[in-house]
C-alpha cells in the first residue's frame, strides 16, 4: 500500500507532457506576458497622457499593467457599457478575444467597423492551440 501511495503522489511530478513541469514562468499566463512586454509599453509611449483619460476594457490585468484603479469609474469601465455610454473624444478602449467578447459582449468587428473609433495597434500572440489579442482604439 505505502508503495502504491508513493507512485500515484510522485506520477504527476515525472517529466512528460502531461506532468507538472515546474520552470520558472510557471505560474505566468501568456496574456499578461503579452501585456506587460507590449500593450502597457505601447500606451505609456505612444499616449502617455492615457491616465488622464476614460479606458474602457475587460481584461483585470491591464489595470495593473497601466497601474488604473478598476473599480475608478472615471478612469475605467467595463467593456459591457462600452456600447450604451456617451463616449468622450480621446476614450481608449482596449479590446481582448476573451474578456472583450465573453464577459463584455463586445465583438472586435464592430469597433472596426464602427468610424468613430481609431484603430491604433493590434497584438497577437499565438499560445499552444490559442491567439492570444489585444487591440487598442480611441475615439475620434
Amino acid at each position: 500500500m505505502i508503495g502504491i501511495t508513493v507512485i500515484i503522489c510522485y506520477y504527476p511530478f515525472t517529466y512528460r507532457p502531461e506532468g507538472v513541469v515546474f520552470e520558472k514562468n510557471m505560474f505566468v499566463l501568456e496574456e499578461n506576458r503579452l501585456i506587460e512586454e507590449e500593450v502597457a509599453p505601447f500606451l505609456k509611449k505612444e499616449l502617455p497622457g492615457y491616465s488622464r483619460n476614460t479606458t474602457y476594457f475587460s481584461h483585470p490585468y491591464l489595470s495593473m499593467a497601466l497601474d488604473i484603479d478598476y473599480f475608478d469609474s472615471k478612469r475605467h469601465r467595463d467593456m459591457d457599457f462600452l456600447l450604451t455610454d456617451q463616449l468622450e473624444k480621446g476614450t481608449i478602449i482596449i479590446w481582448d478575444e476573451w474578456f472583450s467578447l465573453m464577459e463584455g459582449k463586445v465583438n472586435l468587428n464592430v469597433l472596426i467597423e464602427d468610424e468613430s473609433f481609431e484603430m491604433l495597434q493590434s497584438f497577437q500572440r499565438k499560445e499552444k492551440d490559442r491567439i492570444i489579442q489585444f487591440v487598442v482604439f480611441i475615439k475620434n
